[in-house]
């Protein structure tokens, strides 16, 4: 890739940068960004405050136990019952004590040292914005050879351009959600040329958010790296104990006032499996969480089986149950991009494929599913769009799984991809 095409390149980057910044700014609703809700919860934690108990509470006096009646929650309720108001930090309102306590352990110390939601905010935008082209530069270390006739250019760049035209992306920076976040420590997780340290503390962090860490958490299970795993257990262990220490309470309770703070929390999403189970749910209860565990089992024991192929291929799976197997909002379709790369024609070893067309449709169709406009919208076209989409969703999900039965056969996957990484 030409050094003026590279500065094009830069040059958009730091226009779409620029652009979401000022987006971000021309909006406000600070309250609207997941981190500023969490900046709120790790301030409470800050004073020595529970903000578990207290959500809790909250929830259970105006939805009842375990919401009875099913209803849709996506806020915690600013009625505060009496016997509680003395609890709450007028200037924070309830806390949003939807994340695990391990994520406020490592909010704690760094991000509520900062004192207003602004702050907080501008300075998860300028990590966020480091995090898009680290991520860019570790997927271009997992799948190093773009497609032909790309691969004479800079596979770095190109990916940078696949990245910043993807919707979630966008999504992630816009909605200062941990997404971004999650998705390139697991890339750290699943890359062999870091050191087991580093690995292991990027695993305690990502899972700040388990929903979609956990099928990517099978990786180093099914390869039995124990020392990355144990590192990131005693790192999240760590920052759970410290929470629990700065609030005065015990760690297994509290964990279990955040368990049953997140049950309120579980919906549909969009494009996962629990758009087509929670519908069943007040008939046959089970089917909500039997369903997505087996379809957790089916990622595991086909890991499993298939250890031995390159990773690219295993995270490409993983990711693409992390985004189906539960609920999820459109930002966490980031996880789905090693398997657009792969299907628009990347390669984990040396050899280039010919660029894909369908998986550049693929890529199309679902960046535009993830639009605001497309998912909100009440229009009919839309509304057929979306249901086509929940069907396309299934159906690459089941296509991921038979791909790689499929290339196992063939003896495609039998050797680990040595490639070298090309980060230019």
């Amino acid at each position: 890739m030409s050094r003026g095409w590279r500065i094009a390149v830069a040059a958009v980057f730091s226009a779409w940068v620029g652009w979401t910044a000022w987006d971000v700014r021309r909006s406000g609703n600070y309250d609207e960004r997941d981190i500023v809700r969490e900046w709120a919860v790790a301030r409470y934690v800050q004073e020595g405050r529970d903000p578990y108990s207290l959500a809790k509470d909250i929830l259970i006096a105006r939805y009842g136990v375990a919401n009875p009646k099913g209803e849709w929650v996506s806020r915690i309720p600013t009625e505060v019952p009496e016997e509680r108001r003395a609890d709450v930090i007028p200037e924070l309102g309830p806390p949003e004590a939807t994340y695990p306590p391990g994520a406020i352990g490592f909010l704690t110390p760094t991000l509520a040292l900062l004192g207003d939601p602004a702050s907080a905010l501008g300075a998860w935008f300028v990590l966020d914005v480091v995090l898009i082209l680290v991520l860019a530069a570790l997927l271009a270390r997992m799948w190093p050879t773009p497609p032909s006739p790309l691969e004479r250019a800079g596979n770095f760049w190109w990916i940078l351009i696949v990245a910043i035209l993807y919707t979630p992306v966008y999504t992630t920076l816009e909605r200062a959600q941990f997404s971004l976040v999650v998705m390139t420590l697991m890339l750290v997780v699943d890359d062999p040329r870091f050191s087991w340290p580093a690995r292991g503390a990027a695993l305690g962090f990502a899972l700040m958010k388990p929903s979609v860490c956990l099928p990517l958490f099978l990786l180093p299970v099914i390869r039995r790296e124990w020392r990355v795993l144990a590192t990131g257990v005693v790192v999240h262990a760590a920052a759970t104990l410290y929470v629990a220490y700065r609030i005065g309470r015990e760690p297994f309770s509290m964990f279990r006032d955040w368990l049953a703070v997140a049950r309120y929390f579980l919906s549909a999403g969009m494009y996962t499996i629990q758009e087509w189970v929670l519908p069943l749910s007040t008939r046959v209860p089970w089917v909500v969480s039997v369903v997505p565990l087996t379809l957790l089992a089916v990622c595991a024991i086909t890991l499993y089986r298939h250890r031995n192929a390159p990773r690219a291929r295993l995270f490409s799976l993983a990711g693409v149950t992390a985004v189906f197997w539960t609920y999820h909002g459109t930002y966490d379709g980031i996880f789905l991009l090693p398997m657009l790369l792969r299907r628009i024609g990347w390669s984990p070893d040396s050899s280039p494929k010919r660029f894909s067309w369908v998986g550049l449709a693929i890529f199309g169709v679902l960046s535009v599913a993830y639009m605001d406009r497309v998912v909100g919208s009440p229009l009919p076209v839309w509304h057929a769009f979306r249901w086509s989409v929940r069907l396309g969703m299934i159906a690459l999900f089941v296509l991921e799984y038979v791909e790689l039965e499929r290339d196992a056969r063939r003896g495609f996957l039998t050797t680990p991809a040595k490639a070298e990484p090309a980060l230019a």
